[in-house]
């Protein structure tokens, strides 16, 4: 991910930023970057079931609860 750095006086971006007074005088370094795009992780998987219609990653787990608690006990 690309950072722009820019060094601007405080009060030359008074008007677009709120600024404190006590920063007015001084040099200020700011920081551009893109945020980054949060996943739909729902859809993802909506769409792969979709694709894969016959599919049953999860037929072969008889006691979920169990199962949860183990995959935890990995970490």
């Amino acid at each position: 991910m690309e950072t722009i750095r820019v060094v601007k006086n405080g009060k030359s971006i008074r008007n677009c930023i709120e600024i404190p007074d006590a920063y007015l005088d001084k040099e200020l370094e700011i920081t551009i970057r893109p945020i980054p795009v949060k996943k739909d992780f729902g859809r993802s998987i909506s769409a792969l079931f979709s694709k894969y219609p016959d599919a049953r990653p999860f037929e072969e787990i008889s006691d979920p609860s169990r199962w949860e608690r183990e995959m935890r006990s990995e970490w």
